[in-house]
This record gives C-alpha cells, structure tokens and sequence, in this order.
C-alpha cells in the first residue's frame, strides 16, 4: 500500500519566531509621583527545520493520520540520513 505524504525525510523548510526582549525601564515624575515602565522589544528571526522520522497510522475506516519528527538544523550537525 503506498500511502502519499506531504513530506519526506530529509524536507528542510523554515519556522519564523517571535520574542520579547527587555530593553530599558524608563522613570516619570509627575505631580510629586514616580512612575516607573519596562520597554520591551519584539524580536523576530527564522529557524531552518528538518524532518528526521515519520510515524504512519492507518485507521480501520480506511483513513490514515501522519505526525512527523522534526529538528532543528543547528542541532542536527551533518550526520547522515539514515
């Protein structure tokens, strides 16, 4: 039974990702009160991905689900796929 997937091992693609850095506290006086703020800044950078497995399961009504593994590029290395 050949059962198509979106996806081989070996597939690279990127994931873009968001974080919040801590810039600065900024300080306000006003009317005899201190005010006080955390500035945070939105960072944004991609991490490239690779798809090292799959897992297959096909249900009795004949439908099938596939759930893939996936690891990051940088912590793959450049050992060989299997």
């Amino acid at each position: 039974m050949i059962i198509p997937t979106k996806y081989n091992i070996g597939y690279t693609y990127w994931v873009p990702r968001v974080y919040k850095q801590f810039v600065r506290t900024e300080t306000l006086c006003y009317e005899g009160e201190e005010w006080t703020r955390d500035v945070y800044e939105m960072r944004a950078f991609a991490k490239q991905k690779v798809v090292r497995c799959m897992e297959i399961k096909v249900h009795k009504d004949g439908t099938h689900s596939v759930m893939y593994g996936v690891e990051n590029i940088t912590d793959a290395g450049t050992s060989m796929f299997q």
